[in-house]
């Protein structure tokens, strides 16, 4: 992984899209706009009894959006982990658009980038694995 100057100011605006809808989404999710607030339950652990990798990411974020981040850790620590480093990704963006000199960009070589899916997928499966054996009951 290198860090290069930035030739591109996608990586840096993305954040920012990203941030409007995940708050445009948690207040719809506040207000019950999309399902009534008693329902924050798995559709799949619902009907089948298994939890999905990202069971309990809505309360995960609700609580992450709340400022409550023991409690985002606790419902899912996969969202709470992803929502933390898109909380990095936004700040980053802010000093480097307020800052132009420190405008960089992070690049990944080929093997890099397989070692990163490999990493994401690894941190899937054990996030399953995590919340099949947290809703075993």
């Amino acid at each position: 992984m290198r860090i290069v100057p930035e030739r591109n100011a996608s990586t840096r605006y993305l954040p920012y899209i990203y941030t409007l809808l995940g708050l445009a989404a948690w207040w719809a999710v506040k207000r019950g706009l999309l399902w009534p607030a008693a329902t924050y339950r798995c559709p799949l652990l619902v009907h089948t009894g298994v939890a999905c990798p990202t069971c309990g990411g809505v309360r995960a974020a609700l609580a992450f959006g709340s400022g409550d981040l023991v409690l985002a850790f606790q419902q899912n620590p996969l969202v709470a982990l992803a929502l933390t480093v898109l909380a990095v990704w936004l700040l980053a963006a802010l000093v480097m658009t307020a800052v132009p000199r420190w405008r960089r960009t992070l690049t990944v070589s080929p093997a890099e980038g397989r070692v990163l899916r490999v990493t994401a997928l690894l941190l899937l499966a054990g996030s399953w694995i995590y919340e099949i054996v947290r809703h075993w009951r």
